[in-house]
């Protein structure tokens, strides 16, 4: 487990409140199966695991430390599958949701068909993350909208991997100039009641795309659309920066109420702490805030029930006065 808050430095004494055993809910996690789970960089900031079962109970375990109470796990079909069969216990601690990158025409129909399956079955609860911009398929693809109207009939959240990550420079056909967030205008005005996520507030690492003017001003258009956190807290000192002054100027704007805590943990679950930690010792946040990022700006975004949302405190489902 990472020793030190990445957010205070290993010097700096903790802050008064963490927030201990307040409830966390991370939108943004990944699972894998044998067929497509990696292992990740030789200069990874933290650990890495070497089966996707190791993988999985690693990240369980940092979870509970952490009070996770539900996370949002994307993974293909065939991963989603697996763990929600063979690890029932951790159903309540999963929302499992299917994770698509390039989708072949001549193959969407079978997608469809197993998509609506494990839906109806309860082992999808999500649509996502679409990865699709790695191989040029933009957010508003034809594919993609066939997806987003599964998940409006089944009143199902998407998220959606957005702006441009570090190591685009190895997937030449990135699709850059579809990576802003703000191609899904039109997508979130044909389905209102659908809730959108952009990972990573559609941050980019390349120079020429500055993608923010453009998400927080969809963040003040559209009541569906929100942004998580992503790995921008703890991937790197850059990144922090990127999180810092965009998580600033949207509270400063009032937008608050649509930053969503994900922390994009790959294969290393030690990125859980980290970047609950970052939230935890930010500064510049008041404790509203950060419950609001850790908890309740997810809750609304996942439209969970007041029965749910009580669990998750360990009170009665009768009971109305939580501490917000």
């Amino acid at each position: 487990m990472l020793a030190t808050c990445i957010a205070c430095g290993p010097a700096a004494p903790k802050p008064v409140d963490l927030l201990d055993g307040f409830p966390v809910i991370d939108v943004h996690q990944h699972i894998y199966n044998a067929d497509n789970f990696w292992y990740g960089d030789g200069d990874a900031l933290f650990r890495h695991f070497y089966t996707p079962e190791m993988h999985y109970d690693t990240l369980v375990q940092r979870m509970k430390e952490n009070s996770v109470v539900l996370a949002v796990a994307s993974g293909p079909l065939s991963a989603v599958d697996y763990f929600y069969t063979d690890y029932p216990e951790n159903r309540s601690l999963f929302l499992y949701s299917a994770e698509f990158w390039k989708i072949e025409e001549k193959s969407l129909t079978r997608t469809v068909s197993d998509l609506c399956n494990a839906i109806k079955n309860h082992q999808v609860r999500s649509i996502g993350e679409l990865c699709g911009i790695y191989e040029g398929v933009p957010l508003d693809d034809p594919a993609y909208l066939q997806l987003y109207a599964l998940a409006d009939s089944f009143s199902l959240p998407v998220f959606l991997h957005t702006g441009i990550a570090n190591n685009y420079k190895d997937y030449p056909e990135y699709a850059l100039a579809e990576s802003n967030p703000a191609n899904l205008k039109a997508v979130l005005e044909m389905y209102p009641d659908v809730n959108f996520s952009a990972a990573r507030m559609g941050a980019s690492s390349h120079k020429d795309y500055d993608f923010e003017d453009d998400v927080i001003e969809m963040m003040h258009t559209y009541d569906n659309f929100y942004v998580d956190i992503g790995s921008t807290t703890w991937i790197n000192k850059s990144a922090r920066r990127t999180a810092e002054r965009f998580i600033r100027r949207a509270i400063k704007e009032g937008l608050e109420d649509k930053l969503l805590f994900g922390s994009d943990e790959m294969i290393w679950p030690d990125a859980v702490t980290a970047s609950i930690n970052y939230v935890k010792c930010a500064r510049y946040l008041d404790k509203a805030q950060k419950k609001k990022i850790l908890y309740w700006n997810a809750a609304n975004y996942l439209k969970l029930s007041e029965r749910e949302i009580a669990a998750h405190f360990g009170v009665c489902g009768n009971c109305k006065n939580l501490e917000q």
